[in-house]
């Protein structure tokens, strides 16, 4: 059976959350894939959670009721969805369109309902105009990107909002210098972005949505600009 996280974590925060399997649904395109990826090691120590995530990649048929019962607690709990905290919309080398119209139909039934719709972010490294389609029922769609070929790339695919993983640590340097007490903004290929609050601050400050001890950041979740994160 899919199953979703509605308790977030430690990062996140206060937040649903939903999971696929790292790899098997991410493109070889992305740049920290088998060369660092956060959510790769997290796999590595934990292995039954990569069983679970491929699993239910098989439930697509009932996928969009399952996803749709998920954002009606959301609203009701009143906490904001993260797809994907590890994994992508990706399978057998392509876009997994089943699994992205699951989303889209449960979107679409809440909306023609007139049903409210939480708060949703994701990330992705697929530059395919079609999980914009998202964008179209409030969800903040970020294209995942570490070097300037991607940028373009997701640039020409009409994507408007990046999230920049400093692979290289180009913004390490610079955010080193900054006050600590400061959120910087970095410029970087006429593009401004948001260096992460919770990675400056530490979660015990501030996480995407907030908890009992932090402050909520809802930069991401809400699509307010572009952000870039430091490499972790």
């Amino acid at each position: 059976m899919w199953k979703y996280n509605p308790n977030g974590n430690k990062k996140i925060g206060n937040a649903f959350i939903t999971n696929r399997a790292v790899g098997d649904t991410c493109p070889k395109s992305c740049s920290f894939l088998h060369d660092g990826c956060y959510a790769e090691q997290t796999e590595k120590m934990y292995p039954v959670v990569r069983q679970h995530d491929l699993m239910v990649s098989e439930f697509q048929i009932e996928l969009w009721n399952l996803i749709r019962s998920m954002l009606i607690n959301a609203v009701k709990m009143e906490k904001d969805v993260r797809i994907h905290e590890r994994g992508d919309f990706f399978k057998d080398g392509q876009l997994d369109k089943p699994y992205l119209n699951a989303y889209l139909k449960a979107l679409k039934s809440l909306k023609d309902e007139n049903k409210p719709i939480p708060q949703i972010w994701v990330y992705t490294h697929i530059y395919n105009k079609e999980i914009l389609k998202l964008a179209e029922y409030g969800v903040a769609v970020y294209a995942s990107i570490s070097t300037k070929a991607q940028l373009k790339k997701a640039k020409k695919a009409g994507f408007k909002l990046f999230a920049f993983a400093d692979k290289f640590q180009e913004l390490l340097k610079r955010s080193r210098r900054a006050n600590p007490n400061e959120v910087p903004r970095i410029t970087w290929e006429n593009e401004k972005f948001l260096v992460c609050p919770e990675q400056r601050k530490g979660r015990e400050s501030v996480t995407c949505c907030g908890n009992e001890t932090s402050k909520a950041c809802m930069w991401c979740v809400t699509g307010k600009g572009n952000v870039a994160f430091i490499d972790h």
